[in-house]
């Protein structure tokens, strides 16, 4: 699972969005359903024994950690073909039961320069940054060599709809074969000049950085820097927080690991991400200063906002030399995706998601310690095919059908999921549900959290009303938002999911999360709560309402652009 706090958070989503989300729904007071004789079969047969036996296998030394694209993920994955196999699941990915996809990594190489020059009477004054401390370029960023004058152009954005264009005020041709200078965010990022312009606090797609990156392309410029506004609380001075060329989190600390000397990016999906016209980076206020070091820079920018205009700053004399190489490496993981047919000849045609991802971190380069997921997420991954076992050994199959996909590459930034609904093997829009399970056996006994609670109350209810038969009190540990599992992709691709999750421990991301810490009835119940809200939804009873395109500026939940990076 990836990086998580149990306090209240928002949604946080690619290229800085930050959604903000209303309070959670209240709890159904219906009386917990009572189940008939082949319900109650189904849901006595998941047991603790045979769920706490995958466990053991798929955290076992022999499996290295299941790092994706390694040899023990594939091994993982194999497992669980011949799992489905065994049950009389369908192949539901192309034929098979492996959605194949290719990770790219891609890692900086001692060419990458960030360098400025400036005249001093006869000479030439060049500064030369350096990477990760001072600059970091965007994964987006095109790959080769560029030199040119540099010119300031305020935020880089063209949005006549809120009367700011930072290129027109440039002049026709201002940034043409230029290396252009912007503030990130936008103007009025603190909200001070009313809610209306640029939407106050809130992110419109102007902000995202990809937007940046366009906007100056098709002003012609040939390169791009951003540097955080000096007037804005929130600025940090190592330029390499929150992009993909550092490592910079707990769960990207592998690459660091693997080659601390070598900046990497974590990777993304291979045919994601396409450069977007100009080599772009990320600097720190250094650079500023060094342009201008008499200039009150947060006083221009503060002065821009108030006004509601944009500057034009030119830099007599002054170049920049980008220079952007990396060095590409691809690695082969899979989907495992499996189908239990419905048996309505409507209903058939409209699916039940279970999921979950099945990777975890792998083995640390420095001394061969395993970063064994018993928890994370082998007690999820353990709880799919339990429900999995439940479902086939049913006499009579429910109404829908039921997907069952393991995903991977959850801990590379949700990749796995990312795919699934980029190229899903059903039409989205035929999936009325989801339930992922990450992280579900640790923690008190007796009790889990529903991550998503607050965005699907009604979902929610489902679960309060079978949870006692499953012998679970659910909480609300888990905070306000869909979170940082695979729900969030299926959530953001417009399916209805909500997330089973224990809680955090000690032992998160670590070598020590083995198996025999695992609480087994708790994995046994979090399976048989899960089995029994997707037989309920499955077999045509109560079903979450679709999910509605919430308010605000951005607008995620647009059909076919939902995970388009920087576009709303």
């Amino acid at each position: 699972m990836g990086t998580r706090s149990t306090a209240p958070r928002p949604l946080l989503l690619a290229a800085g969005l930050v959604l903000a989300l209303g309070p959670a729904g209240s709890r159904a007071e219906e009386a917990a359903p009572a189940l008939d004789a082949e319900l109650q079969g189904a849901v006595e047969g998941i047991r603790s024994e045979s769920i706490v036996s995958t466990i053991r296998f798929l955290a076992s030394d022999g499996l290295e950690g299941r790092e994706a694209g390694e040899r023990g993920l594939d091994l993982a994955a194999d497992y669980l073909v011949s799992r489905f196999q065994g049950l009389g699941l369908r192949p539901a990915a192309s034929g098979w039961f492996l959605q194949r996809f290719r990770l790219r990594y891609r890692y900086l190489t001692e060419k990458e320069q960030l360098s400025v020059a400036r005249r001093e009477g006869e000479a030439e004054v060049r500064r030369e940054f350096r990477v990760s401390a001072d600059f970091a370029p965007f994964a987006f960023s095109e790959v080769g060599t560029v030199e040119a004058p540099l010119v300031f152009a305020g935020y880089g954005i063209e949005a006549p709809e809120f009367g700011w264009t930072d290129y027109t005020a440039l002049g026709k041709g201002g940034a043409r074969g230029k290396i252009v200078v912007v503030f990130r965010h936008e103007p009025d990022r603190e909200g001070k000049q009313g809610s209306a312009y640029f939407a106050g606090r809130e992110m419109t797609r102007h902000a995202s950085l990809r937007q940046k990156a366009r906007a100056a392309a098709a002003a012609g410029a040939v390169g791009l820097i951003v540097v955080d506004g000096p007037a804005v609380d929130e600025v940090k001075e190592n330029p390499s927080s929150g992009f993909r060329w550092t490592v910079m989190t707990e769960s990207e600390r592998k690459l660091e690991r693997d080659d601390p000397e070598r900046p990497a990016a974590r990777p993304d999906i291979e045919d994601r991400s396409a450069p977007l016209g100009v080599l772009a980076v990320h600097s720190s206020q250094e650079l500023l200063r060094w342009l201008d070091p008499v200039r009150d820079w947060a006083a221009l920018q503060r002065q821009m906002d108030e006004q509601r205009k944009p500057t034009r700053l030119a830099f007599s004399g002054i170049t920049a030399r980008i220079v952007h190489d990396v060095y590409t490496e691809y690695r082969d993981v899979a989907n495992v995706v499996a189908l239990l047919p419905g048996s309505d000849p409507v209903l058939r045609d409209e699916y039940v998601l279970v999921g979950g991802h099945y990777d975890h971190e792998g083995k640390d380069a420095r001394n061969d310690d395993i970063y064994h997921g018993a928890d994370d997420n082998a007690s999820g991954t353990a709880a799919i095919v339990a429900v999995a076992e439940a479902f086939a050994h049913l006499d009579h199959a429910p109404k829908r059908s039921v997907l069952f996909a393991a995903f991977a590459a959850e801990e590379k930034g949700l990749l796995g999921s990312e795919r699934l609904v980029r190229h899903p093997p059903v039409g989205l829009d035929k999936i009325v549900a989801g339930v992922n399970l990450d992280m579900v056996g640790r923690n008190k006994a007796g009790e889990i959290s529903i991550v998503g609670r607050d965005l699907m109350p009604d979902f929610a209810a489902i679960f309060d009303r079978f949870a006692p038969a499953a012998g679970l009190a659910l909480n609300d540990d888990a905070g306000a938002g869909a979170g940082r599992s695979d729900n969030a992709s299926l959530w953001l691709g417009g399916v209805p999911t909500v997330s089973l999750f224990s809680g955090t421990h000690e032992d998160y991301h670590r070598p020590t999360d083995t198996s025999d810490k695992i609480v087994p009835s708790k994995v046994q119940a979090a399976a048989r709560l899960t089995f029994l809200v997707v037989h309920e939804i499955a077999s045509g009873g109560t079903t979450p309402k679709p999910l509605a395109v919430p308010a605000g500026p951005w607008k995620p939940i647009a059909p076919a652009s939902r995970l388009v990076e920087g576009k709303p």
